[in-house]
């Protein structure tokens, strides 16, 4: 129960909270998400930052004035706490003396309902102890004012009432027995504190040793005034929930919800599930975690969590004052030749969907806006107005990064044209299907998940796909034949672009008849050409009547009622000759094309009588110029350069025939530079996979490779960071040219989900 004082104060706030709460859009999407402002630098002055240590420096936000908390230790045996504005402007600050065996500050938690904040500080175990020795444990819980007084000229954070008057001491070892020699009494490895809004408490998480040298995570709560409140909960020594997994950063939801990071903190994600886990409020003996939230990032990995390096002081999860959950991620940001995974955050809704992330911009593209170093530990700290605030803990710079809607530098996402097919087959703008047919409409994002994606169709009909990463798709039948605008529009997680819409026009027409001719190929000028189309057909069944030929010279074009034509050229060169064909329901084929390589004839020698004079008068013959007939260029090219392994070894490589011409040959995967397979081999450059494709001009072929057994095993020991791969193209052209393609790659494994 609350007490009537507490109460009201909270009911003050609560009010706060749901006006502010009117006057913000209910998702990002109205307005993109960004760097707002950045401040802080090294240093022991006001609004300056100081690390001593790798462990020293908390961070925390009021979630009702966006006041900003940051711990650091800017002299030996002592840690103050800084409250600035959410601009960065110094209000006060709070000192502590950390003595004998304490090392630092461990975290930092705001109570708005009673204006103050708590202070962590950590202790490292006697060396001398049975148990646990040179363990850090939770040593000291301080309680300190959120409102700054004037006092000897200096802006102080007063010790909190109810606390030691001149050192803010809330509970000390009497309490927390950080050295104590009894197994189980002493709260080990401490990972982040937090305030259960509903009574007050203050919740510490951490591990217990349960016996036999083996630690489980364990949460427990102190009261207000201090005390220890109900029994620990500890994680199960025999069915354990978090078995290899070391969680952290525990929030407190207006319900009472106790949420946790329950990924595999120091694997930075890589090695567990990527998930958020509630742990039962009740902290009853025995109660079991359950999932909140598990993740999939996808085969791609955009965004995945918690970020690395792991976060410190439990500042890996942070609750927003509207429910949104933020957690320290790690973001793909793809570059022009590499990919890099930078520091920022992602969020989810209160319901546990993906709202989407931010930050993750790369330091080298030297904007300065959304980024965060990854020389040190990040940590989140949401704040209202949906504002998050990220502390970059770079000791060389640390400072405070404020993200917001209105906010810009982030990297920005797009998606590329809309792809339709029927089976196999890829319908190219202009082409026409036919009615009923199913047809799959598809695209391609970069930089961005497609959280939820609307697809109009044009005729009325309407669908809505979810979680589809970077390749949303769906299927239709249109049943009416005209011209159909479809729409797709993106809600992305992207909240730097956090909706894209993409447009195609699509004819659905019943079958047309179909264009089919041949010719010699190759002739001198002067010489006729005679292109047979027999084996023209028309649609359903129907006679071809007419056929319309465009010979590429420039000449007009010409109709028939014959199957056949003939044609000379009066000048060297490359043509395209093009046919049309009509049947008897008056519908008109598709192109189809041929080209003509005509050369010059062979000049007969000239003789000269000298014994003879001309008398002719000298005519002067107007010179001809041939006009160049232009044809599109040849070009291969992969579609992506991140590639995901399967499990078996299957690969599959987008091979875009982006010319006129057919493309046909063979594609080659190697390792990038030379490398060893064992401790005495010579390094070479290995052949991971080959295969053969042949398509069309102007279409895309897919094409599936499978690694060789040493490739697997490249893979597996390449980890996270992937394998760097060089895929070699050679094709040849429909006039027999060879075309070499040269790019390089990163091979991503597909990673297998952990469940509990």
């Amino acid at each position: 129960m609350l007490k009537p004082a507490r109460l009201k104060s909270w009911l003050i706030v609560l009010a706060a909270l749901c006006a502010a709460a009117a006057a913000i859009p209910a998702a990002a999407g109205a307005q993109a998400f960004g760097e707002l402002s950045r401040f802080g630098s090294e240093g022991v002055g006001n609004g300056q930052f100081k690390e001593a240590g790798a462990e020293t420096v908390a961070f925390g936000v009021d979630p009702t004035t966006n006041n900003v908390f940051v711990g650091d230790k800017p002299a030996a045996h002592t840690a103050r706490i800084q409250e600035l504005s959410e601009t960065g402007t110094f209000l006060g600050a709070a000192t502590l003396v950390v003595k004998g065996e304490e090392t630092g500050i461990e975290g930092v938690a705001v109570d708005p309902a009673l204006h103050r904040f708590y202070v962590l500080v950590v202790q490292t175990r006697n060396s001398s102890l049975a148990n646990d020795p040179e363990v850090t444990a939770a040593a000291a819980l301080y309680a300190f004012s959120t409102e700054p007084t004037e006092k000897e000229g200096k802006k102080v954070l007063e010790p909190a009432s109810g606390t030691e008057p001149t050192t803010g001491l809330l509970a000390g070892s009497t309490v927390l027995h950080p050295q104590s020699g009894t197994l189980g009494q002493s709260l080990l490895e401490p990972s982040g504190l937090t305030v259960d809004p509903t009574n007050g408490d203050i919740i510490l998480m951490g591990r217990e040793d349960v016996g036999n040298e083996e630690l489980r995570t364990a949460l427990e709560r102190v009261s207000s005034a201090g005390a220890l409140v109900g029994q620990r909960w500890v994680d199960s020594a025999n069915s354990a929930f978090f078995e290899e997994e070391s969680p952290s950063s525990p929030v407190v939801t207006s319900a009472g919800k106790v949420y946790v990071i329950g990924g595999a903190l120091t694997g930075g994600g890589e090695l567990g599930v990527e998930q958020i886990d509630e742990i039962p409020s009740s902290f009853a003996p025995g109660s079991a975690p359950k999932p909140f939230i598990t993740y999939d990032s996808g085969a791609n990995e955009l965004v995945t969590f918690p970020g690395l390096p792991e976060p410190l002081e439990g500042g890996g999860l942070s609750l927003a004052p509207d429910g949104t959950l933020w957690v320290y991620s790690k973001i793909l940001t793809v570059g022009e030749t590499e990919n890099f995974r930078n520091p920022g955050a992602l969020s989810f809704t209160a319901a546990g969907a993906v709202r989407g992330w931010t930050g993750g911009q790369s330091l080298n593209l030297g904007t300065g806006k959304c980024t965060v170093s990854f020389f040190g530990h990040p940590m989140v700290a949401a704040g209202k107005n949906e504002q998050l605030f990220m502390f970059d803990s770079n000791p060389e710079a640390p400072r405070v990064v404020r993200f917001g809607p209105g906010g810009e530098g982030c990297p920005a996402a797009k998606a590329g044209p809309l792809a339709v097919s029927v089976g196999a087959t890829q319908i190219e703008p202009g082409h026409a299907v036919e009615p009923g047919a199913e047809v799959k409409l598809s695209s391609a994002l970069t930089q961005a998940n497609a959280v939820t994606v609307k697809w109009s169709f044009g005729d009325g009909s309407e669908a809505v796909t979810t979680n589809q990463h970077q390749s949303p798709e769906t299927t239709h039948k249109f049943t009416g034949e005209g011209e159909f605008k479809v729409k797709e529009t993106i809600e992305t997680d992207d909240l730097a672009t956090p909706t894209i819409v993409v447009e195609r026009t699509l004819s659905v027409s019943k079958p047309l008849p179909e264009a089919s001719f041949r010719g010699l190929g190759a002739l001198k000028v002067g010489e006729l050409d005679s292109f047979d189309a027999k084996a023209s057909t028309g649609s359903e069944g129907a006679a071809v009547t007419g056929y319309t030929w465009e010979f590429g010279d420039g000449s007009a074009p010409v109709t028939t009622t014959a199957s056949s034509a003939s044609h000379a050229y009066a000048a060297a060169g490359l043509y395209r000759v093009v046919l049309r064909v009509t049947d008897a329901h008056k519908r008109t084929s598709l192109p189809a094309s041929v080209l003509v390589s005509v050369t010059a004839p062979s000049s007969p020698p000239t003789t000269t009588s000298p014994s003879v004079a001309s008398t002719t008068p000298t005519s002067t013959v107007p010179t001809t110029t041939t006009p160049v007939v232009s044809v599109l260029s040849y070009k291969l090219a992969l579609m992506g350069s991140a590639l995901s392994v399967a499990k078996s070894g299957a690969v599959t490589i987008k091979v875009n025939c982006a010319g006129q011409s057919s493309c046909k040959g063979s594609v080659t995967l190697t390792t990038a530079s030379a490398v060893s397979m064992g401790k005495h081999k010579k390094k070479a450059v290995l052949t991971l996979a080959k295969g053969a494709f042949n398509a069309p001009g102007g279409h895309v072929q897919a094409l599936t490779l499978h690694l060789s057994a040493a490739g697997r095993a490249l893979l597996a020991r390449a980890g996270s960071r992937g394998l760097r791969a060089r895929v070699t193209i050679i094709g040849r052209d429909s006039a027999g040219a060879t075309h070499t393609t040269v790019l390089l790659v990163t091979l991503h494994a597909v990673k297998a989900k952990k469940h509990h």
